[in-house]
């Protein structure tokens, strides 16, 4: 489509100094869409209609360019997979910063997002050497002198209005269109935005607050049944926001996320020269991040072994009354986060059977609800974080560790084991011990040859605490703590481990033993004399 012709400048090799060229000689259209030409797999991402679409991989791989025309066909209804309304449609594009904004609204507004090169009486994009080839095809190489900037994606003759974060830095907040498109910029440091509905959501890179995409989300639930709402998120995953790496993971089982994975060595429009030596001047973390575009989640997950999915999990079944039950607990006026395992008489295993998270609330609802659980009145003994079990609370002469038993014998449970923290055992209080000690019941399930206990979870019931095994990691910044989030099962959980929980033999079970075993003694006391009776015979002299 040719709107209208547009002077355009030619770039010198190796991205140096720009010379004019005579404007009009050859017809331009105004947008940089009528010459765009997507790699095979950014032409399945264009195409797909799963709800999220995920690209990742190295820096420069063309992630951004992606999300850039995705967006850009979107708002100027020229998608041409008809993915979105043509008219009065509302985007949202989300960046870490202001800074980040106007980077995004550069790439979508001047030209320059890739180059094109003249082709009979027009122009058409710079092409590879053959299609997914990381390099740039020798005939257009060759004419190097002659590639000029792409027209911007969105052209200035479509945009009705802008209002500005900060109009002399061009960082805008809202872009009005022509057919009544709008797209809007938000950072992730800023205040989350509610109850607005999105057509389209465009997360570019990492973000500060996680709500912002749980926000987005929400407001992306159909509303229209003959248009789809859909989301995007082009990142190189090389922070640790664990958001991004486990939408990846459940992109295996779900139809509503896709994935695409690009890399850099890919892309043949970047200088592979240059390339090197910046992969060089990496450290080897960085440079597995920054151009094999792995997570840097996976280099530091605490428990990266840990497989709910496999032989860490198990389903649901009723808990035989021989087992014996123990109890963590993460005390807190916020979360307050209690996990309940089982361990069987005859099996070298820990399950966990269920979970509890108690959000801003006090002693006593976490007792009422702990007391609806049938195997909490059977439980062995109860494990607290020390710390805060020894803590009082504002206005309180009692200890949190006291405040939370007296709760739970107001209702009527209590353990069998007393411990001498208010009623409580005190949990380790050293985290590298508590790390090691799981790692250990992981490292040993399904074993036969294990020493060690194993751990399994049941599925299903311990959901929230297998999502938090499952991000937990380390900070980079410091290593021996853990990055900073909502891990309050994950704690009461360790706690409970470093107790190192096993099968109780009750008196019950003693009793029962014991006439068991008499009653084998007298079985094989009879089958005795009954033997010598069958060989008793009369002599005669």
């Amino acid at each position: 489509m040719i709107e209208r012709s547009y002077g355009a400048t030619k770039g010198q090799a190796g991205g140096g100094g720009r010379k004019s060229r005579p404007l009009n000689q050859r017809p331009l259209s105004t947008s940089g869409l009528d010459y765009y030409q997507p790699l095979a797999i950014l032409q399945d991402f264009h195409s797909c209609r799963a709800k999220w679409r995920i690209i990742t991989g190295s820096n420069r791989s063309g992630k951004t360019l992606a999300g850039a025309i995705e967006l850009s066909r979107a708002v100027l209804g020229r998608d041409p997979e008809h993915k979105y309304r043509r008219e009065h449609g509302v985007a949202i594009v989300i960046g870490l910063d202001t800074s980040h904004i106007g980077m995004l609204w550069r790439k979508l507004s001047i030209p320059g997002a890739f180059k094109l090169i003249p082709d009979g009486d027009g122009y058409r994009s710079v092409r590879p050497a053959y299609p997914g080839a990381p390099d740039v095809h020798p005939d257009d190489l060759a004419r190097i002198e002659e590639w000029i900037d792409a027209p911007p994606l969105i052209p200035e003759t479509r945009i009705a209005k802008v209002s500005w974060y900060e109009r002399t830095r061009k960082i805008p907040s809202r872009v009005e269109l022509d057919n009544g498109w709008c797209i809007m910029f938000m950072t992730s440091r800023g205040v989350v935005k509610q109850g607005e509905h999105y057509d389209l959501v465009w997360i570019d890179e990492q973000i500060n607050n996680d709500q912002f995409f749980y926000e987005a989300d929400r407001g992306l639930v159909d509303v229209d049944p003959q248009w789809k709402a859909l989301g995007i998120w082009t990142a190189s995953p090389q922070k640790q926001n664990p958001l991004l790496w486990e939408l990846c993971q459940k992109a295996a089982t779900s139809t509503d996320i896709a994935v695409y994975r690009l890399h850099v060595a890919d892309n043949c429009y970047v200088d592979k020269q240059s390339l090197e030596g910046f992969s060089e001047r990496l450290t080897e973390d960085e440079r597995a991040v920054r151009i094999d575009g792995e997570f840097a989640v996976d280099r530091w997950r605490i428990y990266p072994t840990f497989d709910i999915t496999g032989k860490h999990g198990v389903d649901p079944f009723n808990v035989p009354e021989d087992w014996t039950i123990y109890i963590g607990l993460d005390p807190g006026t916020t979360n307050c986060a209690t996990v309940i395992a089982a361990v069987p008489p005859e099996e070298k295993n820990v399950y966990i059977v269920g979970e509890v998270l108690v959000r801003n609330s006090d002693a006593y609802v976490w007792a009422s609800e702990l007391a609806s659980n049938p195997l909490v009145h059977r439980s062995e003994a109860w494990i607290i974080d020390t710390m805060a079990g020894r803590q009082k609370g504002i206005g309180y002469s009692l200890t949190v560790a006291k405040q939370y038993f007296e709760a739970a014998e107001a209702i009527g449970i209590r353990p069998r084991v007393v411990g001498p923290l208010a009623g409580f055992i005190a949990g380790c209080a050293v985290p590298e011990v508590r790390i090691e000690t799981v790692r250990r019941y992981l490292a040993a399930t399904d074993d036969p040859n294990a020493l060690h206990y194993g751990l399994k979870l049941f599925r299903g019931r311990t959901t929230m605490l297998a999502h938090q095994m499952r991000i937990a990691q380390f900070d980079e910044k410091n290593i021996k703590k853990r990055i900073r989030g909502e891990f309050d099962l994950l704690d009461a959980m360790e706690y409970l481990l470093a107790y190192n929980p096993r099968p109780v033999v009750t008196v019950k079970d003693i009793v029962e033993s014991s006439d068991k075993v008499y009653q084998a003694f007298l079985r094989k006391r009879i089958e005795r004399s009954r033997t010598r009776l069958d060989f008793c015979g009369v002599s005669l002299g």
